[in-house]
């Protein structure tokens, strides 16, 4: 008997076998007696579990004794779980029906919020009550040796690994028929637990434990026009470089998956919007992840020529007209329209003329139409404007011009230094540009994250974009 003890308390960790010492069971003396016991027993575990803080939670317990077959437990109904990013923080393991041989097993799993209650370590991936239940109801000793290892200690996943680091049975303080099974850890091996009568080894009951596949995890990985890019992870938020080009930088989604002992598939489906701190709205379809390097539409960019000229006209409509002294109205209006102005003998030809090229753009196209379309009268070879009507005129056609908006996303955006201020202001606020929600959903576990894209650094304003700079001019 001596030897026998001995071997039911050894542990053998490379055969990856952990036996823990025998649980002698209360004797009963009629069946009836016996059945009011589980059912009491039962009942005591769910009043405990009140007692622990679950009143809301109860454990769903199995009403099947295990048989050979697939009995599948799981505290939704359905065997869904959530796991990080969004998680409930059940974890993936599952108590499969294998054997029962005179012992009957009943299962509950346990939610992770009643862990710490129950005495278990709130880290745990998983765990499940167990309530072991020795036939005839007349035996004289129902004594029971618990014990976990692995279905096949030297498979790939199992050789060299100890089990006991990914699951272990506990025997529940107060009663001698009631059991936690905690799983630590993902694994990649079934486990098997056996619950043996002292008396007779021919008597138990055992299952599997399946660990079904899962993501604990993704990542991400840039790319822009095939090439890898490192982005900035600031404050969870993925940042790159604002190029200014009409292209995205694409984003491959990788997930992260756990150990398993039965593979799952997964669909993904990916759902973007624009930031609320942004201030626009996108009206494309965000369903692939992805950043544009540069915003796209408004107006071509202007020449360094161009911009000069824009300038005069700026400086002409910045001016009052005074019919008294319209000599700086007249010198500018001359240069706009590309003629020589006698400046009190002084012949001064334009600084700034408009080329072919320059005439196709759409700014300038619109102000030399205000200007030429404007009424004036020509006073020794040079223009003058008619009166003060014709000059405020032509200035409220000149304010009226509207650059091409910008697209973001399919946001219209009126001018590129908008969209600076926009996305400077997520900079500001700790927000990104763009924001993806990624959801991962599988049979027996989902997935949920989210993905937060914005620029580095601050993004300079345009100054051609076209609050114009006001550039001095000499008279």
């Amino acid at each position: 008997m001596s030897n026998r003890n001995n071997q039911r308390n050894n542990y053998n960790k490379g055969g990856g076998y952990y036996e823990a010492a025998p649980v002698k069971q209360k004797h009963t003396v009629a069946k009836v007696i016996a059945v009011l016991a589980v059912i009491l027993a039962i009942a005591y575990v769910i009043t405990s579990c009140v007692i622990g803080g679950l009143h809301s939670s109860l454990p769903v317990w199995n009403p099947l004794k295990w048989v050979k077959g697939d009995v599948s437990q799981d505290d939704q109904g359905d065997g869904t779980v959530n796991i990080p990013g969004n998680s409930d923080g059940n974890g993936g393991a599952i108590l499969d029906g294998e054997e029962n041989n005179g012992i009957a097993l009943y299962s509950a799993k346990l939610p992770a919020s009643t862990f710490a209650a129950n005495g278990i370590d709130p880290q745990a991936d998983s765990a499940y009550r167990i309530i072991v239940t020795v036939k005839p109801d007349y035996a004289t000793d129902k004594t029971v040796i618990p014990s976990v290892c692995w279905r096949n200690a030297a498979s790939e996943f199992a050789s060299g690994k100890t089990v006991t680091d990914y699951g272990i049975i506990d025997l529940v303080a107060g009663d001698d028929s009631m059991f936690n099974f905690v799983c630590k850890q993902d694994f990649g091996e079934p486990i098997i637990l056996k619950f043996t009568s002292q008396s007779n080894p021919e008597v138990y009951g055992e299952c599997t434990v399946n660990y079904y596949q899962r993501i604990k995890s993704c990542d991400f990985t840039f790319t822009l026009d095939d090439v890898a890019v490192t982005p900035t992870l600031e404050n969870g938020i993925y940042k790159v470089d604002y190029t200014g080009a009409e292209k995205d930088y694409k984003i491959n989604l990788q997930p992260v998956y756990s150990n398993y002992t039965v593979a799952d598939e997964f669909t993904t489906e990916i759902t973007g919007s624009l930031t609320s701190a942004f201030g626009y709205t996108a009206t494309e379809s965000l369903t692939t992840l992805k950043i544009a390097a540069g915003i796209t539409g408004g107006d071509p960019t202007l020449s360094e020529n161009a911009i000069g000229w824009c300038n005069m006209v700026k400086k002409l409509f910045n001016l009052t007209y005074n019919s008294n002294d319209t000599f700086e109205v007249s010198y500018l209006l001359n240069m706009c329209l590309g003629k020589l102005f006698d400046a009190y003998g002084h012949i001064i030809s334009p600084e700034y003329r408009l080329t072919a090229e320059d005439k196709q753009h759409p700014r300038c196209a619109y102000y030399l139409s205000v200007l030429e379309n404007a009424d004036k009268e020509t006073v020794n070879n040079e223009y003058r404007f008619t009166n003060a009507d014709s000059f405020n005129s032509a200035k409220a056609n000149y304010a009226a011009y509207q650059p091409a908006a910008y697209n973001y996303y399919g946001a219209s955006i009126a001018t590129y230094n908008d969209f600076v201020v926009a996305a400077n202001r997520c900079n500001a606020n700790n927000s990104g540009v763009v924001q993806y929600t990624v959801a991962i959903t599988g049979t027996k576990s989902n997935y949920e994250t989210v993905l937060k894209l914005g620029y580095n650094g601050e993004l300079k304003v345009n100054v051609q974009d076209v609050d114009l700079s006001d550039t001095d001019i000499t008279i």
